[in-house]
């Protein structure tokens, strides 16, 4: 027991997807969709992701599920959706002026437990994102997923 204990877990090596010094937990993009982060009642601070996509009134919380190995075209970016992003608890904490939020990991840890990364099922909100062809993506831009 204690800090002694053999635990069979997983090690994840981070910060591959990145070159050079900058530092990502798994992949170089995280996009979340406003109907995911309404759904689960939380600020989009909260995830970090770097692309929040606003989604028409009626778009399925969770549907980045579905996006694995699609092409999100995102201004003059394309990207390929890697896999669903695995939460942990660090968005349930103290965010500058944001207090504690504990249904920020408890809600997809009810609802969307989904296999991510061969690492099993784990409570997922966003989806991972690799970079095909560089571009300038701003606020408003269209995204649309091939």
């Amino acid at each position: 027991m204690g800090v002694d204990a053999e635990v069979d877990a997983p090690i994840l090596e981070l910060a591959l997807a990145t070159p050079g010094n900058s530092f990502t937990d798994l992949a170089p993009v995280h996009a979340i969709t406003t109907a995911t982060l309404e759904h689960i009642g939380v600020e989009a601070a909260r995830y970090r992701p770097n692309l929040v996509i606003a989604t028409p009134p009626g778009y399925p919380a969770y549907a980045e599920n579905g996006w694995t190995d699609q092409i999100l075209s995102v201004g003059g970016t394309r990207l390929r959706a890697m896999g669903p992003t695995p939460r942990c608890a660090i968005p349930t904490l103290e965010h500058g002026q944001l207090p504690r939020a504990p249904h920020a990991l408890r809600t997809p840890a009810a609802e969307n437990r989904v296999e991510a990364f061969g690492l099993g099922p784990l409570p997922c909100a966003g989806a991972y994102l690799q970079v095909l062809s560089e571009g300038r993506m701003q606020i408003g831009d269209r995204v649309s997923l091939d």
